[in-house]
């Protein structure tokens, strides 16, 4: 998530409940794509006091991009499929109801959305914290 969508979401110490009183859409295209002319919207829900956690709903349109994590990330997908390639090469598939943790300090590739999937994106819950 990008340092405008952290301040953009609200702090509070009361329950936050996704799809009610959705935050402000930012969209965005990722720099550098290998490949496609991916677009991203993220919706940011929570960010803590100390602006170094946080959650939302993040989708993207069809593409792929270089990645470097600063921060631990765990997703569940909501709709589409992604793959994820270390630099390694080796690669992880994620479709709807997968969820899974990127861990800080994860450099490879991201294909947003691929396969047969009808959507034309990949759509995804992700809570972050910052590492120090």
């Amino acid at each position: 998530m990008s340092n405008a969508a952290v301040s953009n979401a609200a702090v509070s110490n009361a329950i936050v409940r996704f799809g009610v009183n959705p935050p402000a859409v930012e969209e965005g295209k990722p720099g550098d794509p290998i490949s496609g002319a991916p677009v991203t919207r993220l919706q940011n829900y929570f960010t803590d006091a100390s602006g170094q956690f946080f959650s939302g709903i993040w989708e993207s349109t069809k593409g792929k991009w270089p990645v470097r994590y600063s921060e631990s990330e765990f997703c569940a997908i909501l709709e589409g499929k992604c793959v994820l390639t270390d630099e390694a090469g080796k690669a992880e598939t994620f479709g709807k109801g997968d969820s899974f943790v990127i861990p800080s300090g994860f450099v490879g590739r991201r294909w947003s959305r691929c396969g047969s999937s009808t959507r034309s994106s990949s759509r995804r819950v992700e809570s972050a914290g910052v590492q120090n």
